[in-house]
């Protein structure tokens, strides 16, 4: 082979790589204990929402929205109280909750 063509062949490898490990986009994942400050819903009640500390922050408080899509989940939430979450984002979509459990609960499901 050429150099010419082993030249062509690593680029369409990287190209192909490339194509399997982000086209279904990057989902960023976090388990962590928070603190609910705030609940909060949309005025047609379609969406719901928790408004946390983001325990990642080091510096300063930093506070993110989490969104809650099971409605049952949302109504169970309690303010100032601390859970142990996991909850994820899809590249620029919000962060969306898909565990909870209040901290101290050993009886929870999991």
């Amino acid at each position: 082979m050429t150099v010419k063509k082993l030249y062509l062949l690593f680029i369409l490898l990287t190209a192909a790589l490339y194509f399997v490990l982000f086209s279904n986009g990057m989902t960023t994942s976090t388990t962590s204990e928070i603190k609910v400050l705030k609940k909060a819903h949309s005025k047609d009640f379609k969406e719901a929402w928790i408004q946390v500390i983001d325990p990642n922050s080091t510096y300063s408080r930093v506070e993110i929205k989490i969104m809650v899509e099971e409605p049952m989940i949302w109504n169970l939430i309690e303010e100032r109280t601390s859970y142990l979450t996991t909850y994820e984002k899809n590249e620029d979509n919000p962060w969306v909750l898909t565990f909870i459990s209040k901290m101290g609960d050993e009886q929870s499901l999991r």
